[in-house]
């Protein structure tokens, strides 16, 4: 079974995103089950995003050996 890319991936998720919010355009008992679905999903990405970008500035500030290098690196940060 062939693999789909990245970009594919994304561009029928797009389309079947259009598709879906169209079908259920206006219908309030779709849009009252969806919804709590769609704020946990918001939640969850909120959630990891941060551990993230702190893990990646320690990462990247243990990774330099130098003192002098690292004075540089706190400056521009």
């Amino acid at each position: 079974m062939k693999k789909f890319g990245l970009a594919t991936q994304i561009f029928v998720a797009l389309v079947l995103g259009i598709i879906v919010g169209a079908v259920f355009y206006g219908n309030k008992t779709a849009i009252a089950y969806i919804v709590p679905i769609g704020d946990i999903f918001i939640h969850a990405i909120k959630m990891i995003v941060m551990p993230i970008v702190i893990a990646a500035l320690v990462v990247a500030v243990a990774s330099v050996g130098d003192m002098k290098k690292l004075g540089k690196l706190g400056g521009k940060t």
